[in-house]
């Protein structure tokens, strides 16, 4: 007989004599495999400032900080970018100046402008004409950020405010792609706007996608920002994830060891048998590893299926969801911690012979 027989022979065996024992055993560990699976995902990702109602994944930024490309160098790229991906909305190019964020259409300017002036009506002041838009004239319109502003200053160029917006609480304001050029401004960031909003795996995948698209350019998104500006540090919370893990921990082992110190009798009859202390480890470890993965198996379904879904409305880190090493770091870190502690346990009862362990069973 194999040790895989063994092994399921032996754990039927066992539930069948211990099935309340094992119905309470096997619940406290998918209760402590999810509580580790909980804070591995949450250690990854934690940020303390920021709610998930936040997150924008809609959206990939180009960073020009580095390359300095002007519109006209990169437009033509960005428009057949744009012409060829139908997910895309439209393409801006945003400057961040000290009296507000402004940008102008990149792609199809007179068409998203149009789309703009139809949706809106301004607050004060009125739209770009025809000619101002043709032309590149120094003017620009103001969405949400004060209708008291008469004009703003960028890189000692004045644009002057000629309407006032404020539609979705936006905050920021539009220039024209002309005036831009006209004035050798260069926009710090070139935004994809896609039309809905995306997954975290989309937005994954999509980041890639441009980093090989567009080399010369800081790929980022949302997640990047909060990322950079959310750091693990050593805090209460931290702490507090730590020690769950550590209990949950112990408390798999302690199971195991538990387990086996209810199976003395098996060893005994085994030594009868002329088992060595080797083939009585093999078999009693692959137990161990069988149960483990089963308990796993069941957390993670359990974690995967209802709890997901749950946190990530409420926490920025399962909003990102998570990833196969996520899952990997929790498996290897309930195996590997379990054996360390669960094979002393076992080692003291293997290498005993029958007559020693007859007196154990006594005492």
């Amino acid at each position: 007989m194999n040790i895989l027989s063994i092994v399921i022979k032996n754990l039927k065996n066992f539930i069948i004599k211990h099935t309340v024992v094992f119905i309470i055993m096997f619940i406290a560990l998918i209760i402590s495999t999810i509580t580790i699976l909980y804070v591995v995902v949450k250690l990854d990702c934690l940020s303390d400032t920021v709610s998930a109602g936040d997150l924008s994944l809609n959206k990939i930024d180009l960073k020009n900080n580095e390359c300095q490309l002007a519109i006209d160098d990169i437009s033509d790229r960005l428009q057949s970018y744009y012409e060829n991906n139908s997910s895309v909305n439209y393409v801006c190019g945003y400057l961040n100046s000290e009296e507000g964020y402004m940008g102008c259409f990149i792609t199809d300017e007179k068409e998203n402008l149009k789309k703009f002036s139809e949706q809106y009506k301004p607050m004060k002041g009125r739209f770009f004409s025809d000619d101002e838009i043709e032309n590149g004239d120094e003017v620009m319109i103001i969405v949400g950020i004060g209708t008291e502003l008469k004009s703003m200053t960028y890189d000692n160029t004045n644009f002057k405010v000629i309407g006032s917006y404020a539609p979705n609480n936006m905050a920021n304001g539009y220039l024209t792609q002309k005036s831009l050029i006209k004035n050798n401004i260069i926009p710090t960031t070139y935004s994809i706007v896609f039309d809905k909003e995306l997954s975290v795996q989309e937005i994954k995948e999509c980041k890639k996608e441009h980093e090989k698209l567009f080399p010369e350019f800081k790929i980022e998104t949302v997640m990047d920002d909060i990322l950079e500006n959310a750091p693990v540090m050593l805090d209460f919370e931290n702490i507090c994830l730590l020690l769950m893990v550590i209990a949950a921990i112990i408390s798999c082992a302690y199971l195991y060891s538990f387990i086996l110190q209810m199976r003395v009798n098996k060893i005994y009859i085994f030594k009868l048998c002329g088992a060595s202390p080797g083939n009585l480890m093999k078999i009693f470890v692959s137990e161990m590893i069988a149960l483990l993965i089963m308990q796993f198996g069941v957390a993670f379904i359990i974690f995967r299926v209802i709890l997901i879904n749950v946190l990530k409305k409420y926490d920025v880190a399962f909003y990102y969801g998570y990833s196969r090493i996520h899952v990997i770091i929790a498996f290897l870190i309930i195996f590997v911690l379990c054996l360390l502690i669960f094979i002393p346990v076992l080692f003291y009862y293997c290498k005993k012979n029958a007559i020693q362990i007859k007196q154990k069973m006594k005492g």
